[in-house]
């Protein structure tokens, strides 16, 4: 089963951010339609991304991060080129990800563009990649003191903090996160476009299905991965779906409800005929 890095939170760091203009008349329609194409690119690539067209993406978000900093979109491409490495690491495609790394650093420093979080999301992912727990556990929780009253950014670094440690931290531990999951989700649905990003509640629903799963509490486990299958299926992550219809398999089998595992079962086989079909 792929592991695919959950990166909504840097799609919303770059949808979300700015950068002002101040040519003459001309060059500002060339910039606009250069940063116009840049949007539609990183869109479809995220479509690609979804239908599991992982090389497809990669390659448009490449585009898209050239083509935003052409427009002169400094923070666009930091963010874009970091999305790019993020799919590297979770595919392990061999991406020279520690000089492009170091290449962000400075981009990111020279430009003074303040966009240490999003590198640190990378380098954690870095470190887990090559299994040194100890660091990227530290810059989680240096991330969770820095972020404590952005309660977004709290649910996906929690999130992280779960997938360091393989799901297996304390029933303390997944309680509180759940809190704060449900405090997200009466947000959303009372309208605040801040909220509006299902990417997180994806990351979050599925994590603490997991770590349900290891602790053998297969009701709990069934609860989180449903409400991830039905997140997923609204944001048509296609390729999301098919290992959560597999642990609901497996759930439900724990639970000894045939009727739900072979239903699941049945369902998964479905979605990886209609994901080999594209």
């Amino acid at each position: 089963m792929k592991l695919i890095i959950n990166i909504g939170f840097i799609t919303l760091l770059i949808l979300s951010s700015s950068c002002s203009f101040t040519p003459t008349k001309a060059p500002k329609e060339k910039l606009f339609n250069i940063a116009d194409r840049a949007n539609f690119l990183l869109k479809r690539a995220k479509t690609l991304r979804y239908k599991g067209k992982i090389k497809e993406s990669m390659s448009l978000l490449e585009k898209a991060a050239l083509n935003y900093l052409a427009s002169g979109s400094k923070n666009k491409y930091l963010l874009t080129k970091v999305q790019v490495l993020l799919l590297s690491i979770s595919n392990k495609k061999n991406l020279r990800n520690q000089q492009e790394f170091k290449k962000l650093v400075l981009f990111n420093h020279i430009n003074n563009l303040g966009q240490d979080i999003p590198l640190t999301v990378l380098k954690i992912h870095q470190y887990k990649q090559t299994g040194k727990k100890a660091p990227a556990q530290k810059l989680v929780e240096d991330l969770l003191k820095r972020t404590k009253d952005n309660l977004r950014k709290q649910i996906y670094f929690l999130s992280l903090k779960l997938e360091i440690n393989n799901f297996n931290l304390p029933i303390s531990f997944l309680t509180m996160m759940e809190e704060k999951v449900n405090l997200f989700i009466k947000r959303r649905f009372q309208g605040d476009e801040e909220q509006n990003n299902l990417e997180f509640l994806s990351k979050s629903s599925f994590n603490l299905g997991k770590a349900y799963f290891k602790k053998n509490k297969f009701k709990e486990a069934t609860f989180w991965f449903e409400r991830n299958y039905n997140i997923n299926k609204n944001l048509q992550h296609y390729v999301k779906i098919i290992p959560t219809l597999y642990l609901l398999e497996k759930s439900f089998k724990k639970l000894n409800n045939n009727k739900k595992q072979r239903y699941y079962k049945n369902l998964k086989m479905s979605y990886e005929q209609f994901l080999e079909s594209l």
